[in-house]
C-alpha cells in the first residue's frame, strides 16, 4: 500500500480525518451555492414568483368559476358553515405543493430588504428555509454517498483500513469468517479463524439427522417431546454423542456439496497456560 494510516501515528490520522471533513464541507458548500444559483436563475429568467404568493390557488378559483359555476351560492354557504376552512385548507395545501414559488417570493422580498428578515412573515420564513432544506437534502444525499464511498475506496485500496465498513456497505453475502476457540486438556487456548468464500443459498434436510438422537444429546426438545409417545421413544433410544463429536450436528445441509465443504483455515495461534501469582 502507498499509505498506512493505521501505523502512521496521530498526525497521519489527523490528516486523513481533516481531508475527509473538508471533502464533506466543500461538497455541502458547493451544493448550497448551486442551489442558490438555480433559484436565482429561475427568478430572473423564468419569472418564478412574479405573480406573488398563492398564484396556483388564484388560478384554481378562476378555473372553478369559469367551468363550475355556482348560481345557488353553495360555496359561500359552505365557507360560512366551515368558518373559512373550505377554501383555507385548499389554499394552504396548494401553497405547500408550490414550494418553489414560496421560495422565490420570500427570496425576492429579503433581497429587496437587503437581507433583512423583517420583510417576511414567520410562515414565509419556515416555508423558505424548509423548502431550501428539502431541496438541499435531495441534492446532498447522493453527493454524500459518493464522498463517503470514495473515502472508503481509498482507505481500503491504499491505506489498509476500514475493511469492515467497506464490505458491510457492499452487503456481499459471501466471504464470511468466524473464530473458534478451544481449551486443551493442558489448559492452553487455541484460536482458529475459519473462512468461507461461497455461502450456500439453498438448503435441504440431512437424511442422516434424527430428531430423537439429537434431542437426547441436547436435552428436552419441546418440538418432539410434547407427546407422551415421543417421550417413550426418546427414553428407548441409546444415548447419542455430544454435538461437538458429531460429524454434522446441524439438521440442514447445502443442496450442492458437503456440509463442511469450502471451509479453510485462515489463522491459528495458541496462548499457553500461565500461572497467575
Amino acid at each position: 500500500p502507498w499509505l498506512c494510516a493505521r501505523g502512521g501515528g496521530v498526525l497521519t490520522r489527523l490528516l486523513f480525518a481533516g481531508a475527509h471533513a473538508m471533502a464533506h464541507l466543500s461538497t455541502a458548500v458547493s451544493l448550497m451555492l448551486l442551489l442558490e444559483l438555480g433559484v436565482e436563475m429561475c427568478i430572473r429568467h423564468e419569472n418564478l414568483g412574479k405573480e406573488g404568493m398563492h398564484s396556483l390557488f388564484r388560478w384554481y378559483r378562476e378555473y372553478e368559476q369559469v367551468h363550475f359555476p355556482d348560481p345557488q351560492g353553495l360555496r359561500q354557504v359552505l365557507e360560512k358553515v366551515t368558518l373559512g376552512l373550505y377554501p383555507g385548507i385548499i389554499k394552504v395545501a396548494m401553497a405547500v405543493f408550490d414550494i418553489p414559488e414560496a421560495i422565490a417570493v420570500t427570496r425576492t422580498a429579503m433581497c429587496a430588504a437587503h437581507g433583512s428578515l423583517a420583510a417576511i412573515s414567520r410562515v414565509q420564513f419556515f416555508l423558505y428555509y424548509g423548502g431550501m432544506l428539502a431541496y438541499f437534502w435531495l441534492l446532498a444525499t447522493p453527493a454524500v454517498g459518493l464522498v463517503f464511498g470514495t473515502y472508503l475506496y481509498l482507505c481500503v485500496c491504499y491505506a489498509g483500513v476500514h475493511f469492515d465498513e467497506s464490505f458491510s456497505s457492499l452487503r456481499i453475502a459471501n466471504y464470511k469468517s468466524m473464530t473458534r476457540m478451544h481449551i486443551t486438556r493442558e489448559g492452553d487456548l487455541e484460536v482458529y479463524t475459519l473462512a468461507l468464500d461461497k455461502v450456500p443459498t439453498r438448503w435441504r434436510e440431512d437424511p442422516t439427522w434424527s430428531p430423537f438422537t439429537h434431542a437426547s444429546s441436547f436435552g428436552a426438545n419441546p418440538h418432539y417431546c410434547q407427546h407422551p409417545r415421543a417421550n417413550r421413544l426418546l427414553s428407548q433410544q441409546p444415548p447419542a454423542p455430544c454435538a461437538h463429536d458429531m460429524p454434522n450436528p446441524s439438521r440442514w445441509c447445502p443442496v450442492n456439496g458437503a456440509p463442511n465443504e469450502g471451509w479453510y483455515l485462515v489463522d491459528y495461534f495458541k496462548v499457553c497456560k500461565q500461572r497467575v501469582l
